[in-house]
């Protein structure tokens, strides 16, 4: 069930995935449907998972689940991840890459 980040509670299980570039309003517009469709059709043993997608400042797939509802399973997470795959080849873009930091502390 795809709802808005603003319906998840403060407890909701959020993962990050930061892009290895800002994506443009053409790609943002052409990936907002697949985002809300994989929200909805998430589910971890046949439940529905209550959960939202969606990039946040061009580079940052954020998706969260209110595990209140139903929890995500190693094999839902396992799909989320394919998803990520699928988004990393149809954008061209890396997510999964843990090399790239958007934010940090100057050097000592």
């Amino acid at each position: 069930m795809n709802v808005p980040f603003a319906d998840l509670p403060a407890t909701a299980r959020v993962w990050i995935y930061q892009a290895n570039r800002p994506l443009t309003e053409v790609e943002l517009a052409a990936v907002g449907p697949h985002l809300a469709q994989f929200a909805t059709a998430w589910t971890s043993h046949g439940a529905a998972l209550c959960a939202a997608a969606e990039f946040r400042h061009s580079q940052f797939l954020v998706i969260g689940l209110d595990e209140a509802v139903a929890g995500a399973s190693g094999c839902s997470i396992d799909a989320s991840v394919r998803f990520v795959h699928e988004l990393e080849n149809a954008l061209s873009i890396s997510l999964l890459d843990k090399a790239y930091l958007a934010f940090g502390a100057p050097a000592a």
